[in-house]
Parts: structure tokens; C-alpha cells; sequence
């Protein structure tokens, strides 16, 4: 078994954060010199008519109980719906998700078929951390963000065996390939990922998404699959892809306002691993993912009550924990998921639309023995894997994968799960 020693870190001591202030503080009153656009209104300004013209200023477009964006630039009240009837604790999730077209307030549903699952077009509140005891690995701020495209995601993870199946080739990639076909695929770089998806497109006779330049021809071996750069057609491209940040915190948060999809009920203030958390009915983490096959990392892990324990990780077969309310199974722990938008130190705080769709990204040589830490490009990877403790299953964790970085292919933390865009827009 690996050496490695896996040492799961403690938050800070708690601090419970009120979201509703958070948001207060994002969603200002809009007064627009523009003239108005979208659904806002253009009011008489009476006297300031002569400074700001004809139009006037905008008047954001929030009827009593409508959510979504305003019209002006802005955001009106969020939706803050209880996911669950009662909740005498305080501690359950609301959905945050609002249909953007019908302008109301909707509750996560499951429709998945054939191991894909659909997720509505939509705002939601990226960021939320509502009942978190202590900061994340990387601050994060709650901000609206509008997803103007409905897409379909990946069940599970790309398992073993599927990426043999399509990469054609008897070569496992994985670190933990012991676990078995049906575990997650890692140790595969960020182009083997996007090879993997053109392939599959091209199967499903499908346009791919991905235009690679400058590649070597060493995908599922040694180094992995490097190129120069990696052209990506857009978020309108008919074939499979990855998920931007933003597409993937939705799916796999269920637009949750706490900083577990499952709510914040038995958060231990220390955020120790505690195997039997409601997380752990969703997730394989430091708390619950002992393995004895080979290739399992060998190391040390602190519980809710600060005692170490010996513990060999690893990452387990796909679909054996609990779904979220969007029907997508192991979103939080067994493998980190990738996703193709390129990795930010600060977070947003602002509205956005769309974001996270990177027209270009630009590739970094990997050295085997490299320094642990050289500069380059990364993207966000999220969710946390088998050796996470619990800040990192948060969704909205802006975890990072830097595909060039030797440990990160070594240990295998990363995978993968496509999506596909499943109505543009006309």
C-alpha cells in the first residue's frame, strides 16, 4: 500500500453565517441612468427628467412573490423555499432554485433516464453556505447566478470500465484500479477528460466540443494526454462536455441554501468526520471510505472528537450511497469531480450569467518529479474525494485540480462526469 499520509484538516472554531444578511448586502436597489432593458420599466423621473433623459430610470421588475433577475441588473428576493414540511430545528435545506421564465420559486426534482439526469434552466444562489461552522478551504461568496441553458448530467461519475470501453484500450489510468471497473476512472489529465468526451460524441454520432491542439498520443499511460491548448465550441455544442463551475454547484447542490445538501443539522462545530453525519448517507469521505485493496492510501484521520485513527482510503464502485434530489449519485466525496472552468483564487459576488465557460484553455506541461507546486493553469474540481474531510463535500468548495502537478495524478483524487446542453436557446 502507498506511504502517503492523508491528514484530514479542522475548520475554524464555528461561526454561524446568516445568509439573508449576505444576500441583503448583494442585491441593491437598482437606479439605472441606462435606459431600461429586459422586463425593467422606465418611470417619469419628474424633475431629474432633464439630466437623465426621456426614459428616466429603471424601475426593477419585481412583482410580490416573483424571483429572478430584475430587469435592471439585478436580482430580486431569492427564493428561499423549505425543501422539506417541517423542519422544528431550523436545519434543513430551502431551494434557492427559481424558473426563470415563469418567474417563480420551484423545489428540485429527480428525472433521470438512462443514467442521465436533466437540471432546468434557472437562478439560484451560488455560493450558499447557510449552518457552515467554520470557512471553507477557499472563502466563498453567495451571489445569484442565471443559467440560461437546461442540461442533462452524468448519473455517476465515468467509472473504469467505461473509459476503457470508450478510449478503446486495455490500459487503466486509475491509481485504484484494484477497486474495480466499476469505481470511479482518476489519474487522468484534464485532456484525456476532453478526449473522452469527443470520443463518446463521436460514438453518439454527435458534434464534439472540444478541438485539441498540439497533443502527444500518451493518454492512459505514464504522464497521461497533454496538448497545447484545448479549443472549446461553446456551451451550444450538440456533443458531450464538461460542466462549467457553476452548472456543476447547481446539479450537485440542488440549489441548496446549506452548506450540505442534506442541511446543517448534525455539523460537528470542529468539522470532524463523522461517519455517521447525514453527509454520510451521500458521500464516501475520510469519515467512511475505508478500502483494503491494494493501492489504498495508508494514513491517519481525525474525528469529531480530535482522536486520530489509522485508516486506509480509497475511492469505492459508483451508486452504492444515496442520490441527490436531483437523482445524481456521488456528487460529494468518492472522486472530485472536474469541471471546465478555469480556476479562480476569489470568488464571484455579483450576479452572473453563464459563467464559467472558458473559450480557451491554455495547457501546461506535466513533469514527472516536477516541483509540487510550479505556476500554471488549473480548473475548479469540486465536491470533495475519499480523503476530504468535511469542508470540502461542501458544493459550493472551489476546489482546484492542477492536472500537471505529479501528486495530483499520483493520488488520483479527480474525475469526471459530462454533461450535454439539452435545449439552446433559439
Amino acid at each position: 500500500m502507498t506511504s502517503a499520509v492523508w491528514l484530514t484538516s479542522r475548520g475554524a472554531r464555528a461561526r454561524q453565517r446568516n445568509l439573508a444578511l449576505i444576500l441583503a448586502a448583494l442585491i441593491p436597489v437598482v437606479v439605472g441612468l441606462a435606459a431600461c432593458s429586459g422586463n425593467g420599466t422606465a418611470v417619469d423621473a419628474g424633475s431629474s427628467g432633464d439630466i437623465l433623459g426621456d426614459t428616466g430610470p429603471c424601475v426593477p421588475n419585481c412583482l410580490p412573490g416573483s424571483c429572478g433577475v430584475d430587469g435592471c441588473g439585478g436580482y430580486c428576493t431569492p427564493c428561499d423555499q423549505p425543501v422539506f414540511d417541517e423542519d422544528p430545528a431550523g436545519c434543513l435545506p430551502h431551494s434557492t432554485l427559481c424558473d426563470e421564465q415563469a418567474r417563480k420559486c420551484q423545489l428540485p426534482v429527480a428525472n433521470c433516464v438512462d443514467g442521465w439526469c436533466f437540471i432546468p434552466a434557472g437562478s439560484f444562489i451560488m455560493g450558499a453556505t447557510r449552518g457552515a461552522p467554520g470557512e471553507l478551504s477557499t472563502p466563498v461568496h453567495a451571489h445569484p447566478v442565471v443559467l440560461t441553458r437546461g442540461f442533462r448530467m452524468m448519473q455517476t461519475e465515468v467509472t473504469q470500465g467505461e473509459w476503457l470501453d470508450v478510449m478503446e484500450t486495455d490500459v487503466n489510468p486509475s491509481p485504484y484500479a484494484a477497486c474495480g471497473l466499476d469505481c470511479p476512472v482518476s489519474g487522468i489529465t484534464l485532456y484525456d477528460m476532453l478526449e473522452y468526451a469527443n470520443r463518446l460524441s463521436e460514438r453518439d454520432t454527435l458534434q464534439p466540443c472540444y478541438e485539441l491542439v498540439g497533443c502527444n498520443d500518451t493518454s492512459g499511460v505514464e504522464n497521461g494526454r497533454e496538448c497545447d491548448s484545448a479549443v472549446f465550441l461553446g456551451p451550444d455544442c450538440q456533443g458531450y462536455r464538461l460542466p462549467s463551475e457553476a452548472e456543476w454547484e447547481l446539479a450537485a447542490g440542488a440549489a441548496a441554501d446549506t452548506v450540505f445538501t442534506t442541511g446543517a443539522c448534525d455539523i460537528n462545530s470542529e468539522w470532524g468526520e463523522n461517519p455517521d453525519s447525514s453527509i454520510a448517507q451521500l458521500a464516501w469521505f475520510a469519515g467512511n471510505s475505508d478500502a483494503d485493496y491494494p493501492g489504498c492510501q495508508q494514513g491517519q484521520v481525525e474525528d469529531e472528537n480530535g482522536v486520530f485513527r489509522d485508516q486506509c482510503l480509497g475511492p469505492h464502485s459508483v451508486g452504492k450511497k444515496a442520490p441527490n434530489r436531483f437523482g445524481l449519485f456521488d456528487v460529494l466525496g468518492n472522486v472530485e469531480d472536474c469541471t471546465g472552468s478555469v480556476y479562480h483564487h476569489v470568488s464571484g459576488s455579483d450576479l452572473a450569467v453563464d459563467p464559467g465557460f472558458a473559450p480557451v484553455l491554455v495547457g501546461d506541461v506535466f513533469v514527472k518529479d516536477a516541483p509540487t507546486d510550479p505556476e500554471g493553469s488549473c480548473v475548479h474540481s469540486k465536491g470533495g474525494c475519499f480523503g476530504a474531510a468535511d469542508p470540502a463535500l461542501a458544493h459550493a468548495d472551489p476546489g482546484g485540480f492542477c492536472w500537471w502537478i505529479p501528486n495530483n495524478l499520483k493520488f488520483g483524487r479527480v474525475g469526471f462526469r459530462l454533461v450535454r446542453t439539452e435545449t439552446p436557446p433559439e
